[in-house]
């Protein structure tokens, strides 16, 4: 029965389309699927032909078989195409163009009736117990068995190009699948030459039918479309890591070029090389091997161009019917070793210099302000220790949290600033000024800020201070030069009414009046050399309470007594500070009256400090007591307070009258943070 065989192949081909859904599908699966239902329709057709009995229906059915074949060459050029990972090859324009010419010849066996450009004379002939038809093969016949001779071949090169280089698995894969359609394709040409074990029998179909199931089992058992050998080209043979595979009795199943001329790998005889003999230079390595699967290590191999220091990975290669292998990977990190080495040398070295600098340095992380590293000088700077500033950011430094946003906004595009002025705090709350330069910089492999400064505190008080004392020297001069002229203009007038008046009286009484006005004329220069000295020097630390006894002391103070509770309390201030509280107590000595005491001492009001002196005796009214500090008011001079008020405000301090009428007065003396300081008590 001819007809059997031809259904067994068919039958075969089926199920082989149902096991290749399970494949993975892309073009090669789909072109896979194509060349399975070609081969399905002509084993059909074939057989039916072969069993059919009548000229009609053989001539009908020999047209429905040579229409599926006149297809095979462009699906098996396309499978050969995808398994190479050619885009060239395998590509929508492609497949158009080859496909041109089946389709015309498909056409052609359906439209033409009596079939004379694919066959002619056709006839029934008995041969032995096969009823043959036979015929004489047309112009295009011939043309359709050429096209996929050139097609099937042209695969078949495809195929050994890619593999050309492959080695282990990716060789076979090769092998496999040009040998499915090197097969058919002799088994065909050796038809064509009538050299067929069963004569008018064609076993091309048949052949078609065993590679398919040939392919199937590679691909389901040797993973061909997991893998590709071009694939395996591209990721193993260009990479310039040595790579070697073991199966999972250890035995080397595979390696690229990079392994091989690092341990000397010739020929196809090293394949099924043991581990031990391939790694026979690491003995250690062979040794961890057999107890861990999986591990990293770094070690130092002899080579052509000397001692080199490789990464080494083994990792385990997983496999679903037997045991895991393993993947040996060696990267040649020498260069990589010795830039650390250098950048590890190069960053000592910056330390060293950083530590050595004679001004604050610090280096913080961009991304969130956190200190790197800092100086002694900048330890000292901010009263913080190492270990502490290490686990702080940069923002607790601030005096203003938002200055650091600003300074990174002053950076710009390039990074860097220098000469900004900005205010920060120490670790305790003091807060000064600094004059800070800073870059962008890489700092252990991380973006960093290069910042350096220098503390500009007191030269900044300095300068604001110097600058108010220029502005009141030049209104006091303004001043000052009025009334002197007004007490002049007075003395003048009493001399000449003087020589007018021959009265003793009233000359007298005109002598008393010029005295009054030149002894006036006396404290208003006397005041001027004060007033011309404030500012002309920088702020200095002074210890309020040893100023106090030394203002006493140059006083008569009699029975009143002086509580002295300033000493250890130091203030930042102009050096004529004794002058306020010389004139404190010579204010209180003039008109308290009632006077028997006079108490200093201080106290804390948040951050500031404020001295208060005060004493018992008959105090100053309410209405009185801002005037007080105006210049000229009062009952002698009206200097005293008012030299006082400006003394104290060249560094930012305040003074203010707070007492009760009748129960004395009480003078408090504001100093901002950072101007004052404790000592602790000092013998008297």
């Amino acid at each position: 029965m001819p007809l059997f065989p031809q259904i067994l192949s068919a039958t075969v081909l089926a199920v082989c389309f149902v096991l290749s859904m399970r494949l993975r599908q892309d073009h090669t699966t789909r072109a896979f699927q194509a060349m399975i239902a070609l081969c399905f329709a002509w084993a059909l057709f074939y057989g039916l032909e072969m069993d059919a009995q009548t000229l009609e229906a053989k001539t009908l059915l020999v047209k429905f078989r040579m229409m599926p074949t006149t297809f095979l060459g462009v699906v098996c050029f396309g499978l050969a195409a995808g398994m190479a990972d050619d885009k060239r090859l395998l590509n929508r324009r492609t497949v158009v163009i080859l496909s041109a010419f089946p389709t015309f010849l498909a056409f052609l066996c359906l439209t033409v009736g009596d079939w004379p450009y694919m066959a002619d004379n056709l006839a029934v002939e008995q041969i032995g117990e096969l009823a043959v038809l036979t015929y004489r093969d047309g112009p295009f016949f011939n043309l359709q068995i050429a096209y996929n001779y050139v097609l099937i071949s042209a695969a078949i090169v495809a195929i050994f190009r890619a593999t050309r280089h492959a080695k282990g698995i990716y060789r076979v894969q090769g092998e496999i699948l040009a040998g499915a359609l090197l097969f058919p394709l002799a088994v065909n040409f050796a038809y064509q030459l009538d050299l067929t074990p069963v004569d008018g029998f064609n076993f091309t179909s048949a052949s078609f039918t065993l590679g398919c199931v040939f392919l199937l089992w590679g691909f389901l058992r040797l993973r061909l479309l997991d893998v590709r050998p071009t694939a395996r080209d591209i990721v193993m043979e260009e990479m310039p890591d040595a790579v070697l595979v073991f199966d999972d009795r250890c035995r080397l199943i595979d390696f690229n070029g990079a392994a091989a001329a690092q341990f000397g790998l010739e020929g196809a005889g090293v394949f099924g090389t043991h581990i031990s003999e391939v790694l026979r230079m690491m003995p250690g390595t062979i040794d961890k091997c057999r107890s861990e699967k999986t591990f990293r290590q770094e070690l130092a191999l002899g080579t052509r161009t000397g001692e080199r220091v490789f990464d080494m990975s083994v990792r385990e290669v997983p496999s679903p019917r037997q045991e895991p292998g393993r993947v040996v990977m060696l990267r040649d990190v020498t260069e990589s070793k010795e830039a650390e080495k250098r950048l590890r040398e190069s960053e000592r070295r910056y330390r060293e210099m950083i530590e050595l600098a004679p001004f604050p340095v610090a280096i913080t992380r961009r991304s969130d302000g956190r200190i790197l590293l800092l100086n002694r000088m900048c330890e000292e700077q901010f009263h913080i220790s190492r270990e502490r500033g290490l686990q702080m950011r940069t923002a607790d430094f601030y005096a203003d949290p938002e200055d650091r946003t600003r300074l990174i906004v002053a950076m710009g595009s390039t990074g860097t600033v220098r000469g900004y002025e900005i205010q920060f705090k120490t670790l305790d709350g003091e807060r000064f000024w600094a004059y800070l330069s800073t870059t962008t910089i890489e700092f252990e492999g991380q973006e960093a800020y290069f910042i350096a400064f220098s503390d500009i505190n007191e030269r900044r008080k300095a300068t604001d201070a110097l600058r108010v004392a220029n502005t009141k020297l030049n209104m006091l001069a303004s001043i000052t030069r009025h009334d002197l002229l007004n007490k002049l203009t007075f003395i003048k007038g009493y001399t000449q009414l003087s020589a007018e008046i021959k009265s003793p009286e009233k000359t007298a009484d005109y002598m008393e009046k010029m005295n009054r006005e030149a002894t006036a004329a006396e404290d208003i220069i006397s005041f001027t050399r004060d007033y011309q000295d404030m500012g002309s020097l920088d702020p200095v630390w002074q210890d309020a309470g040893t100023l106090l006894g030394s203002a006493a002391g140059n006083l008569s103070m009699g029975r009143v007594s002086l509580s002295n509770g300033l000493k250890g309390v130091e203030v930042l201030a102009d050096a004529l500070l004794g002058k306020v509280f010389y004139n404190l107590l010579e204010n209180a000595l003039r008109h308290g009256q009632k006077l028997t005491e006079v108490d200093a001492y201080s106290e804390a009001r948040g951050d500031d400090l404020v001295i208060v002196v005060r004493d018992d005796g008959v105090g100053i009214p309410e209405a009185e007591k801002e005037r007080v500090f105006e210049r000229g008011f009062g009952k002698n001079t009206g200097l005293g307070l008012y030299l006082v008020r400006e003394i104290l405000s060249l560094t930012g301090m305040t003074v203010r009258e707070c007492g009760r009428e009748g129960e004395g007065a009480r003078f408090e003396i504001t100093v901002p943070e950072g101007a004052h300081r404790k000592t602790g008590p000092k013998p008297t």
